[in-house]
């Protein structure tokens, strides 16, 4: 279950089948209750700091359920919520949550970075008759806001930075008797803003070197650094962590960067 949770809160991936690199470490200032039985939440709160495998979880409060899976025999997570709080890590704007693999060590995580949403929720998915041996989760981070790292491709840590308003993303793993191995980010879908009286929509930016398909519109040459917008982005990944391609929504666009480094945030867009 250990690897499974921490995998899952951070958004991120690792074989469960792969050796542990180093043992996990919980605190919880207001304390809680860790539950072993299926359907019954453990909760923690009052500032929580949770760290695995270079993988660093802070926030106000977590709980999480676990429940009965086709295939498995042991419960596996169901359910689960990170919030913030005045316990946690504070923002310019209120609370955050603090999602850091900037040091992790764990193999098929392949984003090394912050993430710093108001809340996460992850939920499983049903089960596909089709595909009877995976298991799916659906991750959900609102708001997002600004977002930085690397990501591995093709074995090479390539720099990315930006902001949307939020992130949807799905995680799969392999279920056996024991319960699931080989978790993977398969997806990972960021949203802008839309208009809401007198705010402003805003599109979802990026800033980074593009997939080596990626071209400027009209037909332009691929380019080494590009500043990216869209209402959305999604991001796909390989079964090894590996960071696919970048698939851009409606209202794309794309400018080459100066070589020396990402341009600043743009404003928001009416």
């Amino acid at each position: 279950m250990r690897c499974a949770l921490v995998c899952l809160l951070a958004g991120v991936t690792a074989a469960a089948d792969a050796p542990l690199p180093e043992a996990m470490v919980v605190k919880a200032g207001g304390g809680g209750a860790l539950s072993l039985r299926p359907d019954a939440p453990s909760q923690l709160n009052g500032g929580v700091d949770l760290q695995y495998g270079g993988v660093r979880v802070r926030c106000e409060s977590l709980v999480v359920t676990r429940a009965p899976y086709p295939g498995s025999s042991e419960a596996i997570l169901s359910d689960a919520d990170i919030g913030a709080g005045p316990h946690g890590p504070q923002g310019p704007d209120g609370p955050w949550i603090e999602l850091d693999t900037r040091r992790v060590t764990l193999p098929k995580v392949a984003f090394r970075g912050l993430l710093t949403p108001g809340q996460v929720h992850v939920s499983r998915l049903a089960a596909d008759p089709l595909h009877p041996k995976l298991v799916r989760f659906a991750v959900t981070m609102i708001p997002l806001g600004a977002f930085s790292g690397e990501l591995r491709q093709r074995g090479q840590w390539r720099p990315y930075r930006g902001w949307a308003e939020r992130a949807e993303a799905e995680v799969e793993g392999d279920i056996t008797p024991a319960g699931i191995q080989n978790l993977r980010l398969a997806s990972m879908v960021m949203h802008g803003r839309p208009a809401q009286g007198d705010r402003p929509a805003a599109r979802v930016w990026i800033d980074g070197p593009p997939p080596q398909a990626a071209a400027l519109p009209g037909g332009g040459q691929a380019v080494a650094n590009a500043h990216a917008e869209a209402r959305t982005f999604t991001f796909t990944f390989a079964d090894n962590g590996d960071f696919l391609e970048l698939v851009p929504g409606p209202d794309f666009t794309m400018m080459d960067l100066p070589a020396e480094g990402p341009a600043t945030a743009p404003a928001a867009q009416p």
